[in-house]
């Protein structure tokens, strides 16, 4: 029985297109590492617990804890080429910014460094914004360029699955491997109505699904905790800008949250109530090279 799955990426995840893989790589945070430090963020996933039940006739519209991803590596879908879709431009481009190559060692088979809290590997999917996500915020990024439109989320959807070794058909088999080698732990998930949907977490805790709604800092505050994307760009100096939040050009209106063209340039990029983007802001991409 196939079904389609959607997967909801908030907080610090890097989208990196190498040939035919998509890695999702989460950078480490609360340690020595970042230049300053950043307070610790969990790498968590979250699943409406109905999803974990077989034969559940609905969702039940909440969210719980089904398991860490620290120092885990998660393999999901099947054949086909993942960037055969461009990334949208909102995704903001780190490594452009920087202008350095990615750590190679995070995209081999056994990640190297300890520079990487978890690392997620994609099947051929399509973009979209989470239609939890109800207001626009713009940012200036890099420095000294006009303010744009950049996501603080990100939805990938795979259709018609199962394909992949191991998917017995009826269920998803989240087979978390710890970098580290041994036994990998397993989350099984269940559709519902020919869906399955769960989130991935990367965020400040105050972020995460349950906490009270955090008050957002003026316009002009910067994404500190975006600073932590350079330690996966060895060679990054310690005062690279990060994005910087700021009011949006009039040509870029309020509304779209399907990933549809606003101004012919950009898409629109809502912001979750409640999350606080402006310290995140949230998912981005580079290239390997």
């Amino acid at each position: 029985m196939a079904y389609n799955l959607t997967i909801n990426f908030w907080g610090l995840c890097l989208f990196v297109p190498d040939g035919d893989t998509l890695w999702v790589l989460l950078p480490q945070t609360g340690g020595d590492v970042e230049n300053p430090p950043i307070p610790g963020h969990p790498a968590v996933l979250y699943v409406d617990p109905a999803y974990r039940q077989p034969d559940s006739p609905n969702t039940t519209g909440a969210e719980e804890l089904l398991g860490d991803l620290k120092g885990m590596d998660l393999v999901i879908g099947g054949p086909g080429n993942p960037n055969a879709t461009p990334l949208p431009v909102e995704l903001a481009n780190v490594g452009a910014v920087a202008d350095l190559p990615i750590d190679p060692t995070l995209l081999e088979s056994s990640p190297g460094g300890a520079t990487l809290t978890a690392r997620i590997q994609l099947g051929e999917g399509t973009w979209a914004i989470p239609t939890t996500s109800q207001t626009s915020q713009c940012y200036v990024f890099p420095e000294g360029t006009s303010p744009q439109p950049l996501w603080s989320t990100l939805q990938w959807t795979m259709t018609d699955l199962p394909s992949g070794p191991g998917q017995p058909g009826d269920r998803l088999n989240l087979d978390l491997t710890p970098f580290a080698g041994g036994p990998f732990i397993r989350h099984t998930l269940y559709p519902i109505d020919g869906t399955i949907e769960f989130s991935v977490w990367h965020t400040d805790p105050a972020d995460l699904p349950g906490q009270p709604p955090v008050t957002s800092p003026p316009l002009g505050s910067p994404s500190s905790h975006f600073a932590a994307y350079y330690i996966l760009f060895p060679g990054t100096p310690a005062n690279q800008s990060v994005p910087v939040s700021a009011a949006c050009p009039s040509q870029n209106p309020v509304g779209a949250t399907d990933g549809s063209p606003d101004s012919g340039t950009h898409h629109l990029r809502p912001v979750p109530l409640g999350l606080v983007p402006y310290t995140c802001m949230g998912p981005a991409q580079a290239t390997p090279g």
